[in-house]
């Protein structure tokens, strides 16, 4: 399914200057410069392929931000003449602008200002690419769907103005600030007509301009009368705007529509808990309370030897578990939901969980957290809700995921929990299953429990498979309390060990289940120390 994002390609546009601005930074001599080669996005697994326009629209943007080249990824791969002209064009305008462009230098005496309507960016929340984007590039906070650069070269101008939405023109008020008041200056668009010439104080108070939906539009100013194709006067302008204007309106009614749209799914795909109405419990020495570290709410469990942290917002994971003082979470954390096969349901669940539950039970404290997955997470997996009900007590906890597939077709999958210890971030780690050992050699690697299932064992190209008995095993580390983990629920099929360079995961994988409508599936997992 495709899903649109208003100004999405901002963040192609922000990183390409971001990057350059780095070795701006960190070279100061120009002629030592790394020259940079781009690669816009075209064309990917099968599936993901990016419309001509917006292809072309990413490669100006490069050449705008000061990148040497780039080339598409991939091209060609079966593209048809449209995307050949897209580049062509725009190849064609690299021509025409390069010398000015990589020879002049960059001024902010050119401004725009929107004169019709034009949507917020968009940014999901959900989409992670290459990591955290908001982080690394802070400055999209405050990033316009209308961008403009200037360059200058001896006498003459480049306004180049950038529409980021990808549904609708834009009209805007263009500036030139600097220039002689009395001076007449000729401005040209690179679509190939004139805006007709006007004084250096007409262009500092502003003039009409028009960009069409994902377009760079090209001004040149020049000195003296230098019209070049046909000229659109300011109220001819000013008349195909009124003329247009119903349909941007009506484009921005869809935008509003379709943003509301878009943050009430967000918002159920990551529900938010009210944290302050976290009452805390006490049960056989194990305590829950509400708290907030480093600016983030999580559910507190302490109980004498042990103090874990249960985040409902990242996975409803353990992002945190201290056994006597010591941090046996090495990242990611603990009793995170995955699936392992087939290909097309392979994933790892790190959206929001809500709080649907919390009580003292047996010698301890429950909590229970759910969410149903949808097609902006996983389509394969849409309509399968998950319900973790994690038990705490004075010697480890337990986690039980109970699955219910509410959608009207069957889901097959194989169940798997994503652990990342601290036993395993060492070289010396290793996992005990009775007299069969795992230790760390930087491969991928499965103890498997019993009989091979094709579809778990060649997802991946597996390094080594390990014959394990079914049950308890131990995960140890010098210096780091010994934990025993234990199966349940569904027949567990073994232990995946994806074996990094700072750490391995440890993964139990449980065999291949087919849950029709309404059919439910569980799963757990325990740990003691």
């Amino acid at each position: 399914k495709y899903t649109y994002y208003p100004g999405i390609h901002l963040i192609t546009y922000t990183a390409a200057n971001d990057n350059k601005a780095f070795l701006r930074n960190h070279v100061k001599d120009p002629a030592k410069r790394p020259k940079l080669v781009a690669m816009p996005h075209g064309f990917q697994c099968g599936t993901w392929v990016t419309e001509p326009e917006a292809f072309a629209f990413e490669v100006l943007c490069f050449f705008l931000q000061g990148w040497e080249g780039s080339f598409g990824y991939f091209f060609p791969k079966g593209y048809d003449h449209r995307y050949w002209n897209a580049l062509a064009r725009t190849n064609s305008l690299i021509a025409c602008f390069e010398d000015t462009v990589m020879n002049g230098r960059g001024t902010d005496t050119v401004s725009v200002e929107p004169v019709t309507p034009v949507p917020r960016p968009f940014f999901p929340a959900f989409w992670s690419e290459g990591g955290n984007f908001r982080k690394r590039l802070p400055t999209l906070a405050d990033a316009k769907i209308v961008q403009v650069k200037g360059f200058r070269k001896d006498r003459n101008l480049v306004a180049a103005v950038g529409n980021f939405w990808q549904k609708g023109e834009v009209f805007v008020r263009l500036s030139v600030r600097g220039l002689e008041k009395k001076g007449k200056y000729t401005v040209n668009s690179s679509d190939g007509y004139s805006l007709g010439v006007f004084t250096g104080e007409e262009l500092a108070r502003g003039i009409l301009a028009q960009t069409g939906a994902l377009r760079w539009n090209f001004f040149e100013i020049l000195p003296g009368e230098q019209v070049k194709g046909q000229v659109i006067t300011q109220s001819g302008l000013a008349g195909l705007m009124k003329k247009r204007l119903p349909a941007i309106e009506k484009a921005m009614e869809w935008e509003k529509a379709y943003a509301k749209k878009m943050q009430d799914e967000a918002s159920a795909d990551n529900p938010v808990n009210d944290f302050k109405a976290v009452y805390e419990l006490d049960n056989s020495k194990v305590n829950l309370k509400a708290v907030k570290e480093n600016g983030r709410d999580y559910l507190q469990i302490s109980a004498p030897g042990y103090r874990a942290l249960l985040d409902p917002g990242a996975a409803g994971r353990l992002a945190s578990l201290k056994v006597g003082g010591k941090e046996l979470v090495h990242s990611v954390g603990f009793g995170a939901d995955g699936f392992w096969s087939p290909k097309k349901v392979c994933h790892n669940v790190d959206k929001g969980f809500k709080i649907t539950g919390m009580e003292k039970s047996g010698n301890g404290i429950r909590v229970e957290l759910t969410r149903t997955m949808s097609y902006r997470e996983k389509s394969s997996l849409a309509g399968l809700r998950i319900v973790k009900s994690w038990f705490f007590d004075a010697r480890g906890f337990s986690v039980k995921s109970t699955l219910t597939n509410t959608a009207a077709a069957p889901l097959e999958f194989a169940f798997r929990f994503h652990n990342i210890p601290n036993h395993l971030a060492g070289a010396e780690g290793k996992v005990f299953f009775g007299k069969t050992t795992f230790t760390r050699e930087l491969a991928l690697k499965i103890a498997r429990f019993g009989k091979a299932d094709p579809g778990i064992d060649t997802l991946f190209k597996v390094n080594q498979f390990i014959p394990a008995p079914a049950g308890k095993f131990l995960l140890r580390l010098p210096k780091l309390p010994d934990v025993t983990v234990s199966l349940g629920g569904t027949a567990p099929y073994g232990v995946i060990f994806w074996d990094g360079g700072t750490f391995s995961t440890m993964e139990p994988v449980f065999t291949t289940v087919k849950l029709d409508p309404g059919a439910q599936a569980e799963f757990v997992m325990s740990m003691t120390w």
